[in-house]
């Protein structure tokens, strides 16, 4: 929320709705909250974002090479794919972040569970699992299936390898 101005360089073919749109802005004056990221970012914090989404027939295809920079810390996300035929699947690749340092994250969900597959060298998980436990609604099922070499779970468990299983409620 807030006052953000971005600068927009569009190229493709508009007729046919297929078209690159190249952005970026300075978030200055914007306040942003990516819960699950645990980001939070307050007015008058130096802040930026670009990225570069394709548009196929009018759809999001995808958003590449997108930079979330607050203060100091810098959020990279290479690519983020979305998949035509299956609306509630989502790929990201190339994650970096100040908890995170993943090379894929898979998400996808249905009306009975959320399927999440990571792979990557660093995964704190220890935010994630707080925001699950303060939640007064009831989550479906959450199947997870992680190889990195951390693994995080909390301040006093991290683990190297594979973990997987699922998240009840």
């Amino acid at each position: 929320t807030g006052d953000s101005h971005f600068d927009i360089f569009l190229t493709g073919d508009l007729k046919k709705s297929n078209f690159n749109l190249m952005l970026k802005s300075n978030l200055k004056n914007s306040y942003l909250n990516i819960d699950y990221l645990d980001i939070v970012k307050k007015n008058n914090v130096k802040s930026s974002i670009k990225s570069e989404i394709s548009i196929l027939e009018g759809k999001i295809i995808s958003l590449k090479d997108t930079y979330l920079k607050i203060e100091n810390e810098t959020y990279k996300i290479g690519i983020v794919e979305f998949d035509k035929k299956k609306v509630n699947e989502v790929l990201l690749k190339n994650i970096q972040t100040p908890s995170l340092n993943l090379d894929k994250l898979m998400f996808s969900k249905n009306e009975k569970k959320t399927n999440i597959l990571v792979s990557g060298k660093k995964i704190d998980l220890s935010n994630f699992y707080n925001k699950l436990q303060s939640k007064t609604k009831k989550n479906n099922h959450i199947n997870l299936d992680i190889t990195a070499d951390l693994i995080r779970l909390n301040s006093k468990i991290s683990l190297t390898g594979n973990l997987n299983g699922i998240i009840k409620d």
